[in-house]
């Protein structure tokens, strides 16, 4: 089957010239000065350190280590940019993985699945939802098996998983899909070699020892730490209870199992691609499984005996997490997994779509096989044809695949992600602030800007300002008619603070030092402040103090 010698050279060169011409094509508009604020992805212009930033803070450690590396690295390299490279690094190290996994296959192998991967559904979706740090997880899945699977000393090894990993380990998350894969292929890789089988994509698997395997799973422990302790330290990680409803898959119908086995069915209606329920791209998303389908048979028909398991093994990594998810979507295991969100740590599941990232990247892997697989049968056919006309006729239809299944992902990320300035106030406003506890106006968890766009974006003060800050951390998600609340407890007083109601006294008994005040936002801010004492407004933010 793979194609070895010099062909390799061509292969890579193919794979990631598609990686770069789709990854410019869909990300160019995010180019910029300026910063990126959508959704869940925002950053300041001078993050602060703080308890938050270290998952000291009491809330549930979403963003650690994410937002102390971004905060180190801020000081020398600016942090609209940290975010332009994370963004483009979401694709580009998805397709130049599955173009290195790949390039014993031949160029139709790695030119077809980098452009499968960057068009993925999955990979969409979780941009719309504006979760670059999450989807770096899928992206490195592809170089977390080629580290694994590499050769050489045990400090050699365990230093490319590590380089491998540290992406994915930016999140929650990452770290655990790093965990998994890592252990997976090494364990697999040990007993392909035993048996003296080839496993999936390479010719000799390296048997590693005991030992090794041992000092890896310690190190994928390690690099899940600075979550697991910020956890136990700050949070008891329970998730609540609403939180399984809201975040579970969409799955409707016969359509809506394509949906989620092609990558799909995200949970958030503002990140789905409205275009997938018309007929041309559910055609396109059925031809892409059947292509994936060609390259698991491929695997299966060339194994050495009956007994090795690549190909059953794709299948199970191509089915498994649609099944699984899906199944999680209805009852009785939905109830089950809202029961368990009680469990610490059990609310990293809760986004059943995320699990999705095995089978989404293995069917852009087996979608490369499949091309290649069908450029010699029909080569074989049509000999009249020159062999490179019909390898180019061949990608050329099945890559298409990739963009004709999500025609409108291309216009939703131009829209999605544009860097914008802060207004001139932004760091007066936060100078004001102090140090001390500040409450974060109007009660809402998502602000609205005129002068970042029409998308709501996570209030970023809590990354600006050194002390403490008390906002709402409720995110209500609409599902079938029903609005779902996710989040921690309300404080007490969240009610007044919400119809913007509140005394210096009603303040200082909560602890409350200044108010920070995001002006032409949805939401109710306070017509009087009786007791407090403005220290600075503009068009778009006023701060208060607390008279102690």
């Amino acid at each position: 089957m793979p194609k070895p010698g010099r062909a390799q050279t061509g292969a890579v060169l193919a794979g990631w010239f598609a990686t770069v011409a789709h990854t410019v094509a869909l990300l160019w508009p995010s180019w910029g000065s300026g910063h990126l604020l959508y959704r869940d992805f925002v950053t300041v212009p001078d993050p602060v350190w703080s308890a938050r930033i270290l998952g000291a803070d009491g809330a549930a450690p979403r963003a650690v280590p994410l937002d102390l590396v971004t905060t180190l690295f801020g000081q020398f390299i600016p942090t609209g940019l940290q975010q332009q490279v994370m963004l483009s690094a979401t694709l580009v190290l998805a397709g130049g993985g599955v173009t290195m996994l790949l390039r014993r296959f031949g160029w139709p192998a790695t030119a077809t699945a980098a452009t499968l991967a960057i068009w993925s559904p999955y990979a969409g979706e979780r941009l719309l939802l504006g979760q670059p740090p999450t989807l770096l997880a899928w992206s490195m899945l592809p170089w977390l098996v080629l580290a694994t699977r590499s050769g050489g000393p045990r400090w050699a090894w365990l230093l490319r998983v590590a380089l491998a990993a540290a992406p994915a380990a930016l999140t929650p998350f990452g770290g655990v899909i790093a965990l998994v894969t890592v252990l997976a292929t090494a364990l697999l890789q040990r007993r392909w070699a035993a048996a003296q089988l080839p496993g999936p994509l390479s010719p000799s698997p390296v048997a590693r020892s005991r030992g090794d395997l041992l000092a890896v799973g310690l190190l994928a422990l390690t690099w899940c730490l600075p979550w697991v302790l910020a956890g136990l330290l700050g949070t008891s990680g329970r998730g609540e209870r609403d939180g399984a409803s809201a975040f579970a898959v969409r799955v409707d119908g016969l359509w809506g199992l394509l949906e989620v086995l092609s990558g799909g069915g995200i949970w958030a209606s503002a990140a789905t691609l409205d275009s997938r329920s018309s007929l041309g791209p559910r055609v396109a998303s059925v031809l892409v499984v059947g292509v994936a389908g060609v390259g698991l048979a491929a695997w299966w028909r060339h194994r050495p005996t009956p007994v090795d398991p690549p190909a059953g093994l794709g299948l199970a990594v191509v089915v498994g997490p649609p099944v699984l998810v899906s199944l999680l979507a209805t009852e009785p295991f939905l109830g089950w997994l809202t029961a368990a969100q009680d469990l610490p740590g059990v609310a990293l599941l809760r986004d059943t779509h995320r699990l999705l990232a095995l089978s989404a990247m293995a069917l852009a892997v087996l979608g490369g096989v499949g091309a290649a697989t069908i450029v010699r049968v029909v080569a074989r056919r049509v000999s009249a044809l020159p062999g490179a006309v019909v390898s180019v006729g061949v990608v050329a239809f099945v890559a298409a695949l990739g963009p004709s299944a999500v025609p409108d992902v291309l216009v939703r990320l131009h829209a999605a992600y544009r860097p914008v300035d802060f207004p001139a106030g932004w760091q007066r406003a936060v100078d004001a602030v102090g140090d001390g506890r500040v409450l974060d106006l109007p009660w809402q968890a998502f602000r609205q800007q005129a002068w970042v766009g029409p998308e709501p974006f996570l209030d970023p003060l809590p990354l600006a300002v050194p002390g403490s800050v008390t906002a709402s951390r409720d995110l209500v998600v609409r599902r079938d008619g029903t609005e779902l609340h996710v989040g921690p407890a309300e404080p007490p007083d969240s009610t007044e603070w919400a119809a913007g109601q509140f005394t210096a006294e009603s303040l200082r008994d909560s602890d409350i030092d200044a108010v920070f005040e995001w002006l032409t936002t949805p939401g109710t801010v306070p017509q009087t402040h009786p007791g407090l004492t403005l220290v600075y407004s503009d068009d778009t933010f006023r701060v208060w103090r607390v008279p102690r």
